[in-house]
């Protein structure tokens, strides 16, 4: 069995419940996979991000982009496989506050 997660659990109002239902849903060594947005690293975007956050939530369908990356590793499943990535247009670092949506997580977890 498997789950798949693209760009959703920043639109659910509890994420850690959501990875309880994926765990509860999948068959043992079922593999949920995924790609999602997560907080920057950098200081400064991560500092604007978390004052605009309130406009995206507004007018990105309720997109509250936290700490997606712990939250998935300390699910409980039985291995994870996750890397880290910044999304760029052709090499160029996104511009401006746009630069706190390119940090995405992507990989796969194990039941």
């Amino acid at each position: 069995s498997a789950v798949v997660c693209i760009h959703s659990l920043c639109s659910s109002p509890n994420p850690n419940l959501a990875l309880l239902e994926f765990l509860r849903v999948l068959k043992p060594n079922g593999k949920m996979y995924f790609i999602e947005h997560v907080i920057t690293e950098r200081r400064y975007s991560a500092f604007w991000f978390s004052q605009m956050n309130f406009i995206l939530q507004m007018s990105y369908w309720n997109c509250h982009i936290g700490d997606l990356r712990t939250q998935i590793e300390t699910a409980g499943f039985s291995k994870v496989n996750l890397s880290y990535l910044e999304l760029n247009f052709n090499g160029v670092r996104m511009p401006g506050p746009m630069r706190s949506l390119a940090p995405h997580v992507y990989g796969y977890a194990v039941k």
